[in-house]
This record gives C-alpha cells, structure tokens and sequence, in this order.
C-alpha cells in the first residue's frame, strides 16, 4: 500500500495552516502536540503563522519522544520551547502557569489520538479556557468513531464536515464538544474542518487505520457552511 493516507494528512495539515492564517499576525505563545516530527510545528513556519520568536508549549506523554521533540524544535531554530511530559488532561491550570506566566495563547493544534470524552470537555472548558482570548485560535483532531461520548446532544453546527451522514454526525458531535466548552471565551465558530482516514500501523498489526476529524475554530458570528468544497469529501474515508 503506497503512502496515499500520509499524503491525505499532509494535505489537511496544509489546508488547516492555510484557514490559520490570520491577517500576517504571528503567534507569541503556542500550545501544540508536534509528535517527534514536529510536522504541524513547520508547517506553521511556512505560513508564517510561527517565527523562531515564537514559545512553543509542547506535550508529549511518552518519554523517549520528548528529547527528540527537543531536538527538532532547536535545529528548526526555536529560540524558546517547552515539552511537558505529561497526559493533556493531567495538566492543570496552576501547572500550566509556570510556563506561561499568565500570558493567552494565541495559536492551540492539540492533535489527539482518542475520540471526545468527559475528561476532554472538562480540561478544555476549566483548563485552556483560561489562558484564551477570543482571537485565539483553536484546532483539533479527535478519532471520529462511533463511541464518541459525552456528545450526546443533536449537534446545533451549521457546518458540513462529510457528505456521509454518519461520519459527519460524528464530527459535529466532536466540534460541539469543544465550541461549548470554551463559549464562555466569546461565541466561536468552525472555520475548517476535514474528515480524513489515518493509515494503519503495520508494526503494530493494525490492518487498517482509524477515521480521523480536524477541525479549527475561532471567535465569529457567521458560521460557513463548508470549506475547500474543491478539495473532495471524507480524502480516503473507508
């Protein structure tokens, strides 16, 4: 099997840095999940979303990624970063102010690996609420599989992620998650989001990979309806 997925990912990463760009502003402090490749983390850079200037606040919770997160960050030129070793839902608030010095965010990609859940809700709506304004900028990717909890509300999202019912009732239910949890920063809107399918892990004997939702949500009144409608629905959904 070629490596269409991967070039699928690539492609959303690049659309979702594109809908990031906001007016030239570039981002002061940062909070990502780069991965050891650091992908999102330099496609920021190119669109000018990041500069070397910008504090990169990384979390990774498994250990032998993180030196090696460290090391890509400082030989992309980052003159300052963090990576916390920790699960997100573990860091709290008080935690998080020994970095950030109660400065706000102005750019989150947290590329999750689970599907929505209590514990995401609650961390977004007591945690990462505090530390945004309504011109920060929000992005996520959540699994968008059936057992998505904690959703179980009828999504009120005027915003078409799939032309397959079922695969977009998922990832509204995701997107709602987190535009309630942090509507009491201001009323926030999705202004890309993507269903996609990852690529199977072979050395872990998975025969195939999971469907996958990235959305970006930023303080607005008007909600689109769809994005990049040139770009084809669901890019490999199984």
């Amino acid at each position: 099997m070629k490596s269409w997925t991967q070039d699928v990912k690539a492609e959303i990463r690049r659309q979702l840095m594109k809908s990031s760009k906001n007016g030239g502003f570039v981002a002061k402090v940062a909070l990502m999940m780069p991965a050891q490749t650091c992908l999102c983390v330099k496609e920021a850079l190119k669109f000018g979303i990041f500069d070397k200037s910008t504090f990169i606040i990384a979390i990774e919770k498994e250990k032998e990624a993180v030196p090696l997160i460290e090391k890509e960050l400082k030989r992309l030129g980052f003159l300052n970063f963090v990576v916390i070793r920790k699960e997100m839902v573990n860091i709290n608030e008080k935690y998080l102010l020994n970095f950030i010095n109660f400065e706000e965010l102005d750019y989150v990609y947290l590329d999750l690996m689970g599907t929505p859940s209590n514990s995401n809700e609650k961390w977004f709506e007591n945690v990462l609420s505090r530390f945004i304004n309504f011109k920060t900028q929000v992005a996520v990717t959540f699994m968008n599989a059936d057992r998505t909890n904690n959703c179980d509300w009828t999504p009120d999202i005027p915003y078409k992620f799939s032309e397959k019912e079922k695969t977009n009732t998922n990832a509204k239910k995701a997107a709602e998650l987190v535009l309630y949890s942090l509507a009491h920063k201001g009323k926030r809107v999705i202004r890309y989001g993507r269903c996609y399918h990852n690529e199977a892990n072979k050395a872990k004997n998975e025969d195939s990979g999971c469907p996958m939702v990235t959305f970006l949500s930023g303080f607005g009144w008007s909600q689109k309806q769809e994005t990049h409608k040139r770009f084809a629905y669901d890019l490999g959904y199984a």
